[in-house]
């Protein structure tokens, strides 16, 4: 697919009004909902509990309130500490799309969204004060990759006091179109989504005159970024895009630090062969488990952020298509996990052919897909099944190769 920045675009974005001392980021794009006056008050609670939605992560981060009990309609500060298993501070992270840590704020209903940046301090913290809508408990994700490190994911549930809203059932979507400020959103698919096999994801944003929108902004980093959370709170995807050939992301997360593409998703759509139009967005991942998710896009226009939320419904893969985790005698074998391409580095012969048996083990991981992007080489990798990349390498060197969000990396030695 060709890159055109006149029609094909796409990003996630963050956005926070954030206040550090005297720091300040973007404006947020919260899509809370206000409470209905009606309910009963929460009473916030001092306990904090965190999920390693990570498998094996060296890194975790640690959660402090200020003041201890978080309150509704007040400013909260967030304090977030990076340790490693040794319990030391762990400073030097890297920068993803323009920030070091990002954190995605849910209520537990999922009806709340925020996707805001704690900004870090000289002792290594992160801080971020933040103004809670109502009172319930919220799910905060806190998002960062440390050097020479995969992408960690931890959540916390924070119980917030003051008057809480009713909750909003989260059911799924019948109309796949959404307006937001005088903007049409339309998802579209051209075959059937399943959970554990990846495939597209059209979005096409068109103005109030039904006209396709051609100037979507770049905005950090990327031009079209979505969070995908399950309903039950255990699946996260933080999928970030820009214009150019697709990328994937699965399991806990994906999220890449330097060329991701676009992002994909998968769900229960019937096809839409009849449009054949270039879409504004496309985007690629694979859900890992059947079940009832919301996504969020969210896209830059006019130097404002909007958010677009679908919930969608994914049903169970086939049971009849069941690939191999066979390897064959004469591949190598990488395995791929949350700790990466194992081996990483792999000797190769100039001038004789290869198979590359990939093994990935579980969907907690962002390796869907890997990628030789030398050699215009693009294989996806369904979880617990082995597929073989068979290739010549023609000149001696490293031969990269990554997964689709360019968080796992290996390379191929060629002599």
């Amino acid at each position: 697919m060709k890159t055109k920045f006149s029609i094909l675009f796409a990003t996630i974005a963050v956005a926070a009004f954030i206040l550090t001392g005297c720091t300040q980021s973007s404006p947020s794009t919260n899509t809370a909902v206000p409470t209905n006056g009606t309910s009963e008050r929460v009473e916030a609670s001092a306990e904090i509990n965190r999920t390693h939605l990570t498998e094996n992560a060296s890194f975790a981060a640690d959660l402090k309130i200020e003041p201890s009990l978080a309150e509704a309609g007040r400013e909260n500060t967030l304090v977030f500490t990076v340790k490693d298993k040794q319990g030391q501070v762990e400073k030097n992270l890297q920068i993803v799309h323009e920030k070091l840590m990002h954190l995605l704020i849910v209520s537990e209903d999922l009806a709340e969204f925020d996707h805001v940046h704690p900004e870090q301090q000289p002792d290594g913290t992160f801080r971020l004060n933040y103004k809670f809508a109502n009172g319930g408990t919220y799910k905060l994700y806190t998002d960062f990759t440390p050097q020479n490190s995969p992408q960690i994911v931890n959540v916390f549930d924070v119980k917030v006091g003051g008057p809480a809203r009713t909750r909003t059932p989260l059911v799924a979507d019948t109309n796949l179109s959404k307006s937001v400020d005088g903007l049409t959103v339309t998802l579209k698919t051209v075959q059937p989504i399943k959970a554990a096999a990846g495939t597209s994801l059209d979005f096409y944003i068109t103005d109030a005159d039904g006209k396709p929108v051609t100037d979507l902004q770049p905005y950090l980093g990327a031009m079209a970024h979505f969070v995908v959370i399950s309903e039950d709170a255990s699946k996260f995807l933080h999928v970030h895009a820009e214009a150019g050939e697709v990328t994937t992301s699965a399991g806990t997360g994906g999220h890449e630090g330097h060329q991701d593409k676009h992002g994909e998703m998968e769900m229960d759509v019937e096809p839409d062969v009849k449009d054949t139009g270039t879409p504004t967005v496309r985007a690629h991942t694979e859900f890992p488990i059947a079940g009832i998710y919301k996504l969020w896009g969210q896209f830059q226009r006019g130097g404002k952020v909007f958010t677009v939320p679908f919930v969608l419904n994914i049903t169970a893969a086939d049971p009849n298509v069941a690939g191999s985790t066979e390897v064959p005698e004469d591949a190598v074998k990488i395995t791929v996990s949350s700790n990466g391409f194992e081996p990483a580095t792999v000797p190769v012969k100039r001038g004789e052919p290869v198979r590359l048996a990939f093994t990935r083990k579980g969907d907690g991981n962002c390796g869907s897909e890997v990628v030789f992007q030398k050699l215009n080489i693009k294989r996806a990798l369904p979880a617990n099944k082995t597929t073989v990349v068979e290739l010549t390498p023609i000149e001696s060197g490293d031969l990269a190769f990554a997964c689709g969000m360019n968080m796992l990396k290996g390379k191929l030695v060629v002599r």
